[in-house]
């Protein structure tokens, strides 16, 4: 989760977004909270996040497996 916690930071910055706000430890949580419902939704499928652009936004894709 770090690796993706600083991929996302770097996508942020160069997409010229503020990151001031962007702590791991809320980064962490959204996500494991995201994961959660997802696999609640999709009958426990794992679930994976990527980093992408979206509409000129830097976002947490998620990827149901």
């Amino acid at each position: 989760m770090r690796v993706l916690y600083e991929q996302y930071v770097e996508v942020r910055r160069r997409q010229n977004e503020s990151t001031t706000a962007l702590t791991y430890e809320a980064v962490a949580k959204t996500l494991r909270d995201s994961q959660a419902k997802l696999r609640a939704k999709h009958a426990g499928r794992s679930v994976d996040f990527e980093v992408a652009v979206k509409e000129g936004k830097t976002v947490l894709r998620p990827i149901v497996k």
